[in-house]
């Protein structure tokens, strides 16, 4: 995967170093989640054959029931997974751009600490618990 090249243009007053920085790990994190959410897909796949190949003999009721709630965890952390991948996109997409750092909702910087701990952080930390309230 080929890396970002951010612009030297700063984003919200961050150093480019610092953007720089967050880029690779953007990119690290997008390529490293992209390989999971394949491995899922595949895995998901060969779940899918073997069962319509088991179809025909009888099981344990239990053991269907245990099967439906591992492949539901599954799905919930590869849908996790979606969704950060979308939030790294759109970062690498405002790097690019410089509006990295800023909020989505409120136009404000974004704190480099933040950024360091969630690089995909499209919210300051005040909007994010307002943001977080209202779909809860």
């Amino acid at each position: 995967m080929s890396k970002i090249k951010a612009r030297s243009k700063k984003s919200d007053g961050f150093s480019s170093k610092f953007i720089k920085a967050q880029s690779v790990i953007i990119d690290d994190l997008i390529e490293e989640i992209g390989k999971k959410t394949l491995k899922f897909i595949r895995e998901s796949r060969e779940l899918q054959e073997n069962d319509s190949r088991s179809a025909d003999t009888d099981g344990d009721v239990a053991d269907a029931a245990n099967k439906f709630q591992n492949e539901a965890v599954r799905i919930g952390v590869a849908s996790n997974d979606v969704e950060k991948l979308q939030a790294l996109i759109v970062a690498r997409r405002a790097i690019l751009t410089g509006s990295y750092g800023s909020c989505s909702d409120c136009t404000k910087a974004i704190s480099e600490k933040r950024l360091k701990v969630v690089p995909w952080a499209g919210r300051c930390i005040f909007c994010q618990k307002i943001y977080d309230r209202e779909i809860s």
